[in-house]
């Protein structure tokens, strides 16, 4: 992931160069829309490094739980990379599942568990919600209130876990939509 990262960045270096090189060869107009161009390329390719590392920083901080999630009868047991703590979630405080996709491969796609509206860490039954690294997961800024997982890296995979998501909860949750 970490070179794909750099090797994105030197694309947009190359790319910026020759914009650059076309700035200098053009009229002002177009001179302005390719150097405005390049600086929209360098500050997105900026943010993704910046987020890079402080991903790796939060992997430093806290171990990589071994399981990701835990289902029982009374329950949803959450582990995170964001997280120190286990985060558990009574039935009753989870809305759904659902996939989402950002292309075509598995590795692109994420399983979101929602929260119901109002689950904070007083919600009975509930318990690690009150880390402030779990703060983020219940009041977002962009979306409804969740917790993420990379669905590439979940063992067993998605069909299985949708499958227990059903026996656990007598069918009133499913993953949607299924891949």
């Amino acid at each position: 992931m970490v070179r794909l990262y750099w090797l994105s960045a030197a694309i947009d270096l190359a790319f910026t160069g020759a914009l650059a090189a076309i700035a200098i060869t053009q009229a002002f107009p177009v001179a302005a829309m390719a150097i405005a161009m390049a600086l929209v390329i360098l500050g997105h390719g900026g943010y993704r490094l910046d987020r890079l590392r402080r991903e790796r920083r939060a992997w430093e901080a806290y171990e990589l739980p071994a399981v990701a999630m835990r289902m029982s009868p009374t329950g949803l047991t959450l582990n995170t990379d964001r997280t120190p703590r286990s985060v558990f979630l009574p039935w009753h405080t989870v809305m759904g599942f659902s996939v989402h996709s950002k292309g075509f491969t598995e590795r692109g796609k994420s399983l979101v568990v929602y929260l119901a509206p109002g689950v904070d860490a007083s919600t009975p039954g509930t318990a690690g919600l009150d880390q402030p690294e779990a703060t983020p997961m219940l009041r977002p800024r962009v979306g409804r209130p969740g917790f993420r997982y990379a669905a590439g890296a979940l063992q067993p995979r998605v069909p299985v876990i949708d499958q227990a998501l059903a026996h656990y909860t007598n069918g009133r949750l499913r993953i949607r939509p299924l891949v």
